[in-house]
């Protein structure tokens, strides 16, 4: 069983970085620590949200946050404190990297921009570890028709780290960068 705390809940200064890990995917891993509870996982439960736009082939999923300004500026708020954990420990991830904050902003690729939070269904694996409730009814897999533009649902996704993105030929870090997430569980009202 997962845990998740509710985006409402979410206090950024409880979210911890851990150190790098390097593989084909470099990766710096979040965890949330909240006094007595330390969950190894930054699982989110977000509020009920309307689906701005379901790409099925690619599984883009975006969602509306502009009517809840609230939300948005948490969710801007986590984004800007893992951009600034980047900026300050790159030289320590990344021997010899200084790139400045600016440059950094232009290099990370946003989970959440404009009001709009952009998530992805891994639309190309058959994954029945993703639920997805609706009228009654779990769906061990995303059926098309079953989710889409308009309707209001409530996520819950993992940022499972920072994710940091290699050259192919050298394998070293090009500067660009994101939030690696996952969906785990999709309720459509």
């Amino acid at each position: 069983m997962e845990w998740a705390i509710p985006l409402q809940k979410l206090e950024v200064g409880k979210v911890q970085i851990g150190e790098s890990q390097y593989a084909d995917k470099s990766i710096v891993p979040l965890a949330y620590f909240d006094g007595q509870n330390n969950f190894s996982n930054l699982n989110i439960l977000l509020p009920i949200l309307k689906v701005k736009e379901f790409d099925l082939s690619s599984g883009k999923l975006l969602l509306d946050l502009k009517d809840h300004t609230q939300f948005e500026a948490k969710m801007n708020a986590l984004q800007s404190t893992l951009l600034g954990a980047v900026f300050i420990q790159q030289q320590h991830w990344f021997n010899g990297y200084n790139y400045s904050l600016e440059t950094l902003q232009k290099l990370f690729k946003p989970i959440i921009d404009n009001g709009i939070l952009q998530l992805y269904y891994p639309v190309q694996k058959t994954d029945a570890s993703i639920k997805i409730y609706k009228d009654g009814k779990w769906y061990s897999k995303l059926e098309p028709g079953l989710l889409q533009e308009n309707n209001n649902v409530r996520i819950m996704f993992r940022i499972q780290g920072i994710c940091f993105h290699k050259n192919q030929y050298n394998n070293v870090w090009s500067g660009k960068f994101r939030l690696q997430h996952r969906i785990y569980a999709i309720l459509i009202k």
